[in-house]
């Protein structure tokens, strides 16, 4: 499932960026073509949060000639070869939002990551930035999302988890500009399922054999 989650995550924002460039001389019915200096190879990926959850992004990120920055509480500099990875390490969260291009989110819920991204970091990102999120619903203040979008202060938003799934009537991205939304289906990829349902059938068979599955919840 990671192997489908990075990837979706990875078409997501540049997608995205592209349906944008390509949208907008429509809207406003000046035909201009095409802009293509927005283009991956000369911009920032910015990823937040577990390296081991954005190892294969950066890494994919890397291959489209993007700059890939980040920031993980638990690692620095000092124990880590960022530069093995192709990545660059920055010492804060508020440092890698102001100055990516882009923004992927790789952290679990709990209640130190809810609303983890609020209208004050949102604010930190660029006008022009775009941000990704298919972790976790909540990680997101998804009210500060809607304004942000709809003040023009975020060029646009990918999710494909959402707080409710599926959203309420209330549901504040209702009607928001330039959000793309997918309903948490990035890992839900053909190879994923495979390995799922082996991963499944093979501790039954451990189970059945008197030991002890490596994937128990408890």
């Amino acid at each position: 499932a990671h192997r489908g989650v990075g990837l979706h995550r990875i078409g997501l924002g540049p997608g995205q960026q592209r349906q944008r460039s390509i949208d907008q001389p429509r809207r406003t019915h000046r035909h201009v073509g095409v802009q293509n200096d927005e283009r991956p190879a000369r911009q920032r990926l910015g990823a937040f949060g577990e390296f081991q959850r954005f190892d294969r992004v950066a890494r994919r990120g890397a291959a489209f000639g993007m700059r890939v920055i980040a920031y993980d509480p638990l690692i620095t500099a000092s124990h880590f070869n960022a530069a093995e990875h192709g990545v660059t390490l920055y010492e804060t969260p508020e440092a890698v939002l102001a100055a990516a291009d882009f923004v992927t989110l790789h952290v679990p819920l709990l209640p130190s990551t809810a609303n983890l991204i609020d209208a004050r970091r949102l604010a930190m990102m660029k006008p022009t930035a775009y941000l990704v999120n298919t972790s976790r619903g909540g990680i997101v203040d998804e009210a500060a999302l809607a304004d942000a979008l709809r003040a023009g202060k975020l060029a646009g938003a990918a999710l494909d988890v959402r707080v409710n799934e599926p959203p309420g009537k209330a549901d504040p991205l209702a009607g928001a500009p330039n959000l793309l939304l997918t309903p948490h289906v990035a890992g839900l990829t053909d190879e994923a399922q495979y390995r799922i349902s082996v991963a499944v059938a093979a501790d039954a068979l451990r189970v059945l054999r008197g030991e002890r599955p490596p994937f128990a919840v408890k």
